[in-house]
């Protein structure tokens, strides 16, 4: 005796319920998908169900919010240089912690030194910069990981219409030199 008191009927049944269920499961799911996806291309009638498609949804966007960049000046009047130098170590968190330093740096420039820049990419606006407008810092943060001659970029997302996407992601509002002493 196996110890077993069920047959191959109940598991057959048993079988046949879970396949049901994960089946109308993928139907539903499928049917989310095209309707959304039909209410983005704009089809009339299904415009309410368009709050449901995630792109919708400030939670997963949250594209009406300005960023802070941070970005290398190598020598005024060059286009600007991402920063690369944050390793990316398994389950770090150098990127998100460089991200609130220069929102911390952003909300220590006085309104005086703010500059505009109207360049479609954002690392060209270097070459517009007013080089000795530069607002000096002092990092007095552990981590250290913004220091230097660094140029701040308050960006914004241009909204497109529903079912649209942006020409450009980002778009600069406005630009500060800051030179960050961390010694």
């Amino acid at each position: 005796m196996n110890g077993s008191n069920r047959s191959s009927d109940d598991d057959s049944v048993e079988v046949a319920d879970t396949v049901r269920g994960l089946g109308l499961t993928a139907l539903v799911l499928a049917a989310g998908f095209v309707l959304g996806w039909l209410a983005q291309l704009g089809v009339p009638g299904l415009g309410g169900f368009s709050v449901v498609w995630p792109q919708n949804w400030r939670f997963f966007t949250g594209l009406e919010r300005d960023s802070v960049v941070a970005y290398r000046v190598t020598e005024p009047g060059h286009v600007l240089q991402p920063l690369e130098d944050v390793e990316y170590r398994g389950l770090g968190n150098g990127v998100e912690v460089r991200s609130a330093e220069a929102w911390q740096f952003a909300r220590r420039v006085p309104d005086a030194r703010w500059q505009v820049c109207s360049r479609e990419n954002t690392l060209a606006c270097g070459l517009d910069l007013v080089a000795d407008d530069v607002h000096r810092l002092r990092n007095e943060s552990a981590g250290d990981l913004l220091c230097g001659r660094l140029a701040l970029a308050v960006e914004r997302t241009d909204l497109p219409p529903a079912g649209r996407l942006p020409a450009l992601a980002m778009r600069v509002h406005r630009i500060a030199l800051v030179d960050i002493d961390c010694g």
